[in-house]
């Protein structure tokens, strides 16, 4: 099963049409403990938007030192190129769902990708901005900056 966390948010240039800002893999991870939570030193992955395939992976660091894995650091299995399964499917699902709650705007959506349909775990509208930033360098996007200018977001460089 996988957990993929994907946030979205409205254009407010384009009659406010849902875009999806970032996407990330969860994965899980033994430290300290076991957990999927980045917070609690479990691994994250960018999930490329238009492919679907995860990059490297990173976790909360301890220090100033960031880990990245392109490997699985318990296991050793692959995780920087492999492809999330149902990944289009997905996209549509969310992109659909955030239209029919348009009026949570700003969304952080749980995926849970088994062996049918792509379904939604969780919505969430105080998501974590921490855990896509580092993967997803979410204020390269115009949409995102115009979004949070207009609702006077107060970014700190």
């Amino acid at each position: 099963m996988n957990i993929s966390m994907v946030l979205t948010m409205p254009d407010v240039e384009n009659s406010n049409e849902p875009f999806i800002v970032g996407a990330i893999q969860r994965v899980g991870c033994r430290r300290p403990e076991t957990s999927d939570t980045w917070s609690r030193g479990g691994l994250s992955a960018k999930v490329h938007l238009d492919t679907g395939l995860l990059g490297r992976a990173t976790r909360s660091p301890d220090g100033d030192q960031k880990e990245r894995f392109t490997h699985h650091p318990d296991t050793g299995f692959a995780i920087e190129g492999v492809e999330i399964p149902q990944w289009e499917e997905s996209r549509t699902m969310l992109l659909r769902a955030a239209r029919m709650v348009s009026v949570l705007e700003y969304v952080a959506c749980a995926i849970v990708i088994g062996d049918d349909d792509p379904l939604a775990l969780e919505a969430n509208i105080n998501s974590a901005v921490n855990v896509f930033q580092p993967r997803n360098r979410l204020l390269i996007d115009r949409r995102v900056r115009e979004y949070d200018r207009l609702r006077r977001v107060h970014v700190r460089n």
